[in-house]
């Protein structure tokens, strides 16, 4: 998996500073969350996500990595979420600041920092919540075809 990983940092141009201990590390920690649908995986089902992905100028390192189960992982395929696209989903949600930092368990001020492009979104329930507001978008799309 670090090769994999290595060679598409490469690819891209990337930092790469993950060493196979963080790696390691990485899996050894982990409960078998997927921290985006939030069910239960088998350590060797779950799968390296570059939060911010590499073709989108992500480092190949230890803070710029999930373990994730495949299907999310597939699903987020290069999507990173911006502080634009967060505010629109959350206007087109009815949703303040507040209750966007609440529903994400996280600070206003945080929700402010992302919104003005101040900070990398790194929130594993920024990006559950644009996924699902994606996905549910595409199907509307998808239903307005037929």
């Amino acid at each position: 998996m670090l090769n994999a990983s290595r060679t598409r940092s490469k690819v891209a141009a990337v930092a790469d500073d993950l060493t196979a201990a963080e790696l390691e590390k990485l899996f050894g920690d982990s409960d078998g969350l997927c921290p985006y649908c939030e069910r239960l995986f088998s350590k060797e089902a779950l799968t390296l996500d570059h939060v911010i992905p590499l073709v989108a100028g992500g480092a190949n390192s230890l803070f710029n990595l999930l373990l994730v189960c495949a299907g999310c992982n597939a699903r987020k395929k290069g999507l990173t979420v911006t502080g634009k696209a967060l505010r629109e989903i959350r206007n087109q949600l009815g949703l303040t600041q507040q209750e966007l930092a609440d529903l994400l368990e996280t600070s206003l001020n945080t929700i402010s920092r992302w919104e003005i492009g101040a900070m990398a979104i790194r929130s594993p329930g920024a990006i559950r919540l644009a996924l699902k507001y994606l996905q549910g978008q595409r199907r509307t799309k998808g239903h307005q075809k037929a």
